[in-house]
């Protein structure tokens, strides 16, 4: 049996980690197995898309067995026959159904390549989602975890001896058109700025919009008229910094004013150069950032959302935006791929109604973890919610020190920040109540509280009756006395102005000197 290893990367990226022999198979539905077949890199077989590389081993026996979850998670008790016919036969016997998501798979290939005879490691990759491809006791081709999770998932059967080397297709469901819309995306516009959205491998890719088609245009305008000036050709220029600088000249052309950037940084390498240099090495750090677990689904958020894009003129279609704005993936993406952030902190908030909580503090942690462990460094530090007086609150902060210590803290004085009717706002400098949480916070060394306080609506007296004053800074003159050892880091800075037009404030300050000149 040879061993396998099994990695998990996103399918738009297997058939280039294939190119490069960064691996030698992969399970994952369409367009990414016809893919290499069209690139003249891979072939089909059972539960496995092997690399050109390893052509000679197409008269090698490979076959794929259900094993036990023992086997599967590497604790076995007891392993499969050794494959070939008689072993193949024991398995087919022996085979029962176990439950869903307790299957492996098990390949195994001897192979002759250059005259001898081959064994050792073979890379199998694992779809995005962390399943893998399985085939039935009988040999017969499965889909993932049992069944199909997509119509266009095309997979190929090894049938018969080594001698024979039979391979029976089972299809590919991918019509003309279809390959028609997935080919434009396959091979997109080299541009410095992605010009059109290209498929995850879960989808197909949707057409480029016509003003995508305008910035990708502009684009090749610009590259070509600079870069002939400069001796450059386009493909050099565009790898340049005044290349990236007139993709976005390119899509404030299209847009409107939404980069600072300049004409003079497209046409001039040195002007470009200058403006890269004088930013680099910065470091940026974001001290409060949120995404929501991947359940969350309150529409009241998200109408919230489109009310803050639509005052703040964003550029984002209001009615485009969902809840999938503010999870992992797209936060991964804007705030670590799309984004200078050097470190950011993941936070969360408390609401009385708990379906309307981000992420628990545990979550926090595991996110925090995970991140870190994929970049190989600190991106993402976590804080740790506090709500004084809920039940069960110094339990969770003492869970919170014993299994998940937090880079630091974060509180609500107002309780609930959606809600009027907040059912737990307290006080910073009430002894009774928070005291013995700063002496922990003090003996474990997480000394930094950060504090949402204001962001209020204008009517704030009349909205919010009997409450509104926990967002001001009320408490802090004694809390702060009381307590030199902790920073107590104050989010908003008890500024009210939430939701406000500027248009509004700007008006009522004119009036004001109007009034008071």
């Amino acid at each position: 049996m040879r061993s396998v290893t099994l990695i998990t990367i996103p399918p738009a990226q297997m058939v280039a980690n294939m190119k490069v022999g960064k691996m030698d198979g992969y399970c994952v539905g369409e367009p990414w197995g016809a893919r290499a077949i069209a690139d003249g890199i891979g072939r089909r077989t059972d539960s496995q898309l092997t690399s050109q590389r390893q052509r000679g081993m197409s008269h090698a026996v490979v076959s794929a067995a259900l094993v036990e979850r023992e086997w599967a998670w590497g604790e076995p008790r007891r392993r499969p026959s050794a494959a070939g016919s008689q072993g193949a036969a024991e398995r087919r016997r022996q085979a029962r159904a176990p439950p869903h998501g307790a299957l492996a798979v098990a390949i195994h290939a001897t192979a002759a390549v250059g005259g001898a005879d081959c064994r050792g490691d073979v890379k199998v990759l694992v779809g995005s989602d962390g399943m893998v491809g399985r085939a039935n006791a009988a040999g017969d081709s499965g889909a993932f975890g049992g069944r199909h999770t997509n119509a266009l998932s095309a997979v190929t059967v090894a049938r018969g001896s080594t001698a024979r080397g039979e391979e029976t297709p089972m299809g590919t469901y991918f019509s003309d058109r279809e390959f028609a819309r997935v080919e434009p995306a396959e091979n997109a516009f080299c541009s410095p700025i992605p010009t059109q959205v290209i498929s995850n491998g879960e989808f197909n890719p949707p057409a480029q919009t016509s003003q995508q088609k305008q910035v990708e245009a502009r684009i090749k305008e610009l590259a070509d008229t600079y870069g002939k000036k400069l001796g450059m050709d386009r493909r050099r220029f565009l790898q340049s910094a005044s290349g990236m600088a007139a993709a976005f000249v390119a899509m404030n052309n299209v847009f409107g004013g939404v980069f600072d950037v300049s004409e003079a940084e497209a046409a001039d390498p040195m002007v470009a150069q200058a403006r890269a240099d004088g930013t680099k090495g910065q470091f940026i750090m974001d001290v409060q950032t949120h995404w929501v677990r991947d359940d969350y689904n309150q529409e009241g958020f998200v109408g919230f959302l489109k009310e803050v894009n639509q005052l703040e003129k964003s550029g984002l279609d209001p009615s485009k935006i969902t809840v999938y704005d503010v999870k992992f993936e797209n936060y991964v993406r804007q705030i670590f791929l799309n984004s200078d952030t050097s470190v950011a902190v993941l936070s969360g908030a408390p609401f009385d109604d708990r379906s309307w909580e981000f992420l628990t503090n545990q979550a926090i942690a595991d996110g925090v973890k995970m991140v870190n462990k994929t970049a190989g460094s600190t991106r993402i530090l976590g804080h740790a919610v506090v709500t004084p007086g809920q039940p069960g609150w110094m339990d969770e902060v003492d869970r919170a020190l014993a299994e998940r210590p937090p880079a630091s803290w974060k509180m609500y004085t107002i309780g609930d920040p959606l809600s009027a009717k907040t059912k737990y706002p307290f006080r910073l400098d009430d002894e009774k109540l928070m005291y013995r949480f700063y002496e922990k916070a003090d003996k474990a060394g997480i000394r930094n509280i950060c504090i949402h306080k204001g962001l209020m609506p204008a009517d704030y007296e009349q909205s919010w009756p009997g409450v509104w004053q926990y967002q001001t800074a009320w408490d802090l003159p004694k809390v702060a006395k009381d307590w030199p050892q902790l920073n107590f880091i104050i989010y908003h800075g008890c500024f009210r102005a939430f939701m406000d037009p500027p248009g509004a404030a700007l008006a009522e300050f004119e009036r004001r000197a109007t009034s008071s000149g």
